[in-house]
């Protein structure tokens, strides 16, 4: 018996995975910081039966292509807060209590040196 190309290739349209289909909403749930057992519970709620191991399996797969995806993709929420979040930088003399002191540059001349052919002429002890 012979198998046809086309409709081979029509049974192996259907083998993505129980969840391809629902790559979306998984990923809207996790990027909203939803475990991993509650994904699988929605996901039973619309009739697919998944462990939370297969959701984990699932989303660490497909993490990379969501991960390369413009920011665009991302909740309006998370990207506002991400955006706005630069730190202020205040010299010692705006803060009140602080003042500001020069700095004095150290005096490396009365440092010991250190040479690596003194450490290796030591002799190493026999056990």
């Amino acid at each position: 018996m012979t198998v046809d190309v086309e409709t081979y290739l029509a049974q192996l349209a259907g083998g993505m995975g129980k969840l391809a289909a629902w790559e979306a909403e998984i990923f809207q749930l996790y990027r909203a910081r939803v475990s991993y057992q509650k994904i699988a519970t929605f996901l039973a709620l619309n009739g697919v039966k998944a462990t939370k191991m297969e959701v984990y399996r699932f989303i660490h797969r497909k993490k990379r292509t969501h991960l390369l995806r413009p920011e665009d993709d991302l909740p309006a929420q998370q990207t506002s807060t991400q955006t706005n979040c630069k730190p202020e930088i205040h010299s010692g003399s705006e803060i009140p209590g602080i003042t500001q002191e020069p700095e004095q540059a150290e005096d490396r001349s009365q440092l010991p040196k250190f040479s690596w052919s003194k450490n290796r002429a030591k002799d190493k002890p026999t056990w």
